[in-house]
């Protein structure tokens, strides 16, 4: 039996998962807040046929990414677009999907980068972008680096995901391109572009 108040919230997932959709097809974006995360993933604990892992690895396929799944509790999802290093974190309890793109620019640890790193973060991240930039800290190399993550839906009832995905991840280029534009300005100390093969933030 549905009760009304089961219905009133399949009908708030519904148009939730419409408006994320129709935004994506007509072009813009749609950022969820955590609430609504919370009801759309509260109506997939029901939906046991849903299989977002196997969707994503499907989609990586497509796009001709061939992909590595971690042993560990989080069993990330390991892969290379561009050149560039990525990590899926995907759960089959959840519609959502984490893109991360970690360590992908590293420099001194001083004060003074500290902040113009800071500083840059938050600009870039005013940008109307999925992706969203952080700052970690590497205390053993006396490093700051920065990461580039996103928290997106994705499901099958978007039409083309794999250019959706591509999208998605084109979008932390855009990111990579501002940030180091931004950074280049302030010239930090001993900056370098490596990328550890061990993800930690």
């Amino acid at each position: 039996m549905i009760t009304m108040k089961r219905t009133n919230v399949i009908v708030a997932v519904v148009v939730l998962l419409l408006t994320a959709i129709g935004s994506y097809n007509m072009g813009k974006h749609h950022d969820f807040t955590s609430n609504e995360v919370d009801v759309i993933d509260t109506i997939l604990v029901e939906d046991s046929n849903y299989q977002t892992r196997k969707l994503v690895t499907e989609t990586l396929e497509k796009i001709g990414c061939q992909y590595e799944i971690d042993d560990d509790e989080d069993k990330a999802i390991r892969f290379a677009y561009q050149g560039e290093d990525f990590i899926i974190l995907a759960d089959d309890d959840s519609y959502f999907i984490g893109i991360l793109d970690p360590w992908w620019y590293r420099c001194e640890m001083t004060k003074g980068n500290l902040f113009n790193v800071m500083e840059v973060i938050n600009a870039a991240n005013i940008k109307e972008n999925h992706a969203r930039a952080c700052y970690g800290i590497d205390e053993e190399d006396n490093e700051i680096g920065v990461h580039t993550i996103s928290r997106v839906l994705f499901t099958s009832d978007i039409s083309d995901i794999d250019l959706y995905l591509r999208a998605l991840l084109d979008e932390f280029f855009d990111m990579h391109r501002y940030v180091l534009n931004e950074i280049d300005k302030t010239e930090p100390a001993n900056k370098t572009y490596s990328q550890p093969s061990v993800y930690e933030v």
